[in-house]
């Protein structure tokens, strides 16, 4: 009588290691306690300010998550150092400045003890991202400090124009990924 033969399992190591190939989004931030933390607050600020762009971005690969979120980011402290109306424009424009400049040296340091341009940081740096493309976005910003309205849709998207280097930022993250 012949035994119909048993497959050979796996070795329990095998499956492990097909799992742990796979790139997470904890993979990307590391081990460092304080950029996973930085990383985790920029997730928070855009599923907060930008549901949909947190949305979208769960979408992308995890491997793009973190440095998506960073990016949105710190583009949305931006906007919210310009749009306070606790304080008055000179000094709204004073904050934004201040943070830009901040970026500045905490590129140049490769590090910041401020958890949004930390992750900031360390997603230019990671993904070899040029941040100069966002000075035009910075001086639009500065148009949101003195209160800049529209007179037409064509006027805003004209405004809306300049800050692409964001999006920009995220579609040059792609390509390698991909």
């Amino acid at each position: 009588m012949r035994t119909a033969s048993q497959p050979t399992p796996a070795p329990l190591d095998t499956a492990t290691h097909a799992r742990r190939s796979r790139v997470t989004a904890r993979a990307v931030m590391g081990e460092d306690p304080a950029l996973r933390a930085a990383y985790r607050l920029c997730r928070r600020t855009t599923r907060l300010h930008d549901p949909g762009i947190h949305a979208l971005i769960r979408l992308m690969p995890a491997v793009l998550r973190p440095p998506c979120w960073a990016l949105w980011a710190a583009a949305s402290v931006l906007d919210d150092l310009a749009d306070q109306r606790d304080a008055e424009q000179a000094e709204r424009a004073a904050r934004v400045q201040a943070w830009t400049q901040a970026l500045q040296r905490d590129l140049a340091a490769g590090t910041s003890t401020d958890p949004v341009r930390h992750a900031l940081v360390d997603t230019a740096l990671r993904w070899h991202l040029d941040l100069s493309s966002l000075q035009g976005a910075v001086a639009r910003t500065l148009d949101d400090v003195r209160d800049r309205r529209f007179v037409d849709w064509a006027e805003w998207r004209a405004w809306c124009e300049a800050l692409v280097p964001w999006v920009d930022q995220v579609r040059s993250l792609s390509s390698p990924a991909c």
